[in-house]
């Protein structure tokens, strides 16, 4: 079925009710979007009709202005998008221009579009500039309470709500604020639960916490919640969703220590998302089964996937991710024995993480800095790094048993008895520290 021939209003409106009533169509929502937006509206409309909130709202929109189908609510969601992208154009290039305009104090910005947009440059900019996520992040949420009340039926509006919460905890997450993250997931899953079918919300809100919980090293609880939400999406048909979790799927049982299952999933998503041509996905996986082969021994394949994901994140122009991937790429060189090399990349790859605000990556760095000048016998540059540690992690707002840490390789550094064992030694720590925020450090056995 060609894009331009739509689909009758009444079969979409079945599809929405019973998605098994129609499945030969969805080839075709696949690839129109203006089709797919109204089942969107369809669903959020059906979700809300016995909430009293929302039979208030359709009688008001019955009564004074006509009768209102899911394909013109449809229209005006596309409208909004559409002006949304108009008049935030320019506004949203810089961190600057974006306070410059200071758009909360204007009417004209306050649609669900522009919570739409913003938050759509928000989770962009978490893989350039975190920091400049968190402020388009926390325009976006501000705006949607200067929504007017009735704007929107209950549904549309619970369901705007709970995503755009969804999204917010995406920003902390990367920013390293999980307990912001777990509450903000929390007001999600409270604002979905206000919908009579909230199984997408929830998958979604399950996503995210197994996410988060794998960003703090949890994966023994995250691994289920992952899999609930792969199960919710492969039910709905929502493959891309599907496949994203699934990648998640595949990291938390890379980090379980399943390698082979691991693998697996990796090269089955990998073909997947280039089939899909999903630069993004294929970027993730090729990063992953690059790790694989890292910590396999197999440096030579390791380093083909890492400079894969490389290339494909420049191409997409995610900064942030392609200074990760260099910092992975350096960290092959280090276990490689080419220490020169690294210590060179790492120093370039420590201001840019700095730059971008993502302080506790910039401090983590630095440990890898020291052991790639031990390992060059540069004594006094791996003893001058070690003397800043501790002032380095307190800014990056690390935790006490990581600056305890740092203290000790000062300390070891100023009596001239530092080695690589005691710096990888706090390396290991710092893992099991963020699974375990309490675990105090200890001097390591050897000493």
């Amino acid at each position: 079925m060609p894009q331009a021939d739509h689909i009758p209003d009444e079969v979409l409106a079945a599809y929405a009710r019973d998605p098994g009533s129609h499945r030969e169509i969805e080839e075709h929502l696949n690839s129109c979007g203006q089709c797919r937006k109204t089942v969107e509206t369809d669903q959020a409309l059906a979700s809300g009709m016995r909430q009293r909130e929302t039979w208030r709202i359709e009688d008001e929109i019955t009564s004074q202005r006509g009768q209102l189908d899911a394909r013109n609510f449809g229209d005006r969601l596309d409208a909004e998008d559409q002006e949304a992208e108009r008049i935030l154009d320019t506004i949203l290039e810089t961190p600057y221009t974006l306070a410059y305009a200071n758009i909360t104090a204007k009417p004209r910005f306050r649609t669900g579009g522009v919570v739409r947009k913003l938050m759509a440059a928000a989770l962009e900019q978490c893989h350039k500039d975190p920091k400049y996520a968190l402020a388009l992040a926390g325009t976006g949420e501000l705006i949607l309470t200067q929504i007017p009340k009735n704007y929107y039926p209950a549904a549309l509006f619970h369901n705007l709500r709970g995503n755009v919460l969804k999204d917010f905890a995406t920003v902390y997450r990367f920013l390293g604020k999980f307990d912001e993250a777990h509450r903000a997931l929390a007001r999600a899953e409270a604002a979905f639960k206000e919908l009579t079918d909230d199984g997408m919300g929830l998958a979604a809100v399950k996503h995210g916490k197994a996410l988060l919980l794998r960003a703090q090293q949890r994966n023994a609880e995250a691994l289920p919640l992952a899999r609930e939400a792969a199960q919710e999406y492969e039910e709905r048909n929502e493959t891309l969703l599907y496949l994203e979790t699934r990648e998640t799927i595949a990291v938390i049982t890379h980090e379980l220590g399943d390698i082979p299952a691991a693998h697996a999933l990796y090269r089955n998503l990998y073909d997947a998302a280039e089939n899909l041509d999903n630069m993004t996905m294929k970027a993730r996986c090729a990063k992953g089964l690059g790790v694989i082969a890292r910590d396999g021994g197999d440096f030579g394949t390791a380093s083909q996937y890492f400079l894969e994901a490389l290339q494909l994140y420049q191409a997409m122009g995610k900064d942030a991710m392609v200074v990760r991937m260099r910092w992975s790429i350096a960290r092959l060189s280090l276990m490689m024995g080419k220490a020169r090399d690294a210590a060179a990349r790492l120093f370039e790859i420590r201001s840019a993480l700095a730059e971008r605000g993502m302080a506790s990556d910039a401090a983590e760095v630095d440990l890898d800095r020291v052991e790639a000048h031990l390992m060059l016998r540069e004594y006094e540059y791996a003893h001058s790094i070690c003397a800043s540690l501790p002032a380095i992690f307190t800014q990056a707002n690390m935790l006490l048993g990581a600056l305890t840490a740092a203290s000790y390789l000062k300390e070891l550094a100023e009596l001239r008895r530092l080695t690589r064992r005691d710096v990888q030694h706090v390396r290991d720590y710092l893992t099991r520290l963020a699974k375990r925020p309490q675990l105090e450090f200890a001097p390591p056995d050897f000493r």
